[in-house]
């Protein structure tokens, strides 16, 4: 989901009459909610991250990682906009940057990048700031890769998040 602005203005009932010497008075009463800053997602809506095949040599200790690729989430802002992400999803029970495997492969789950950080793994359902001062155009890299979690058996690797951007 991603929060858009919205600008609603609410005037209430102003009455005024006028007559010969007679004077009636009214009250107007304005409110409104403007979000000054947004930012429309151009690129990314889907990101779809097709990792190459990975060996139990790829992966030779619990927390080795393997099969980094990135693709980018691309917004036009209002300038000086705050971008916020929340990532979502189903996590290994001991650590919420592994995102769990769906599929019937054993020890491996699969990380989310923050590349602007230093390649800094994702903490899924926490909201971080992602751009402080937004560009007219900003591009967002991401990044996915493999995670041992344990003894690993071969079959698929599937997982599913959702990202939320939310703006100030």
């Amino acid at each position: 989901m991603i929060r858009r602005p919205l600008f609603s203005i609410l005037l209430l009932g102003a009455t005024m009459t006028l007559a010969h010497a007679d004077t009636n008075t009214g009250s107007v009463t304005v409110s409104g909610n403007l979000l000054a800053s947004a930012c429309t997602l151009t690129s990314g809506s889907e990101l779809d991250f097709n990792l190459e095949q990975v060996s139990r040599s790829d992966l030779p200790d619990v927390g080795s990682t393997f099969g980094r690729l990135e693709q980018d989430i691309e917004l036009s802002c209002d300038e000086g906009t705050l971008v916020y992400m929340t990532v979502n999803g189903d996590t290994e029970s001991d650590d919420n940057t592994i995102i769990k495997n769906a599929g019937d492969a054993g020890g491996v789950g699969l990380q989310l990048l923050d590349v602007t950080d230093n390649n800094t793994p994702v903490e899924i359902g926490t909201r971080w700031m992602l751009v402080n001062g937004a560009k007219a155009t900003e591009t967002i890299p991401l990044a996915a890769q493999y995670i041992r979690t344990g003894e690993l058996s071969s079959g698929t690797v599937e997982a599913s998040a959702t990202y939320t951007l939310d703006y100030e």
